[in-house]
């Protein structure tokens, strides 16, 4: 595991101009926000992460990226994806306070509902014409701190 502190962070971002090109990221650790809110201001456009406050459950955390991804991949906007995600999350069985988990995700930069910021697709339409488009999960093990 490596440790990354959040102004470190953020300097290699702006050093690398990494995120000149990158549009979407999604933090999927407890406590994320902060680590989130360092892509936004380093210009990624559409930022996925955990509340500052909480922590998320394996379970939930798993059922939202794996409907946010498929979402996307099936050419849904950021928000669509996102609010789809939230919706899988609400509706599993297996999760214990399936409310109070969907809540904990934060789409960034956090915009009103009347912003257009989020409503676009950033993959098109990569699953047309699939029945099934699966959607397997990786995990990279990087802790980040702010």
């Amino acid at each position: 595991m490596h440790v990354v502190k959040g102004k470190e962070l953020q300097r290699l971002l702006e050093a690398s101009r990494v995120t000149q090109n990158l549009k979407f990221v999604f933090v999927s650790a407890c406590h994320s926000e902060p680590v989130g809110q360092c892509f936004v201001k380093a210009g990624v456009d559409h930022v996925v992460a955990i509340d500052t406050n909480y922590g998320v459950l394996d379970i939930a955390a798993k059922v939202f990226c794996r409907s946010l991804y498929s979402a996307l991949l099936a050419g849904k906007t950021v928000r669509e994806a996102f609010n789809t995600a939230q919706q899988t999350v609400r509706m599993e069985p297996a999760i214990r306070e399936p409310f109070v988990e969907a809540a904990k995700f934060k789409l960034l930069p956090e915009v009103s509902d009347d912003d257009t910021a989020h409503d676009v697709s950033i993959f098109g339409d990569l699953c047309d014409g699939v029945s099934f488009c699966y959607v397997p999960l990786h995990f990279t093990r990087i802790l980040l701190t702010v």
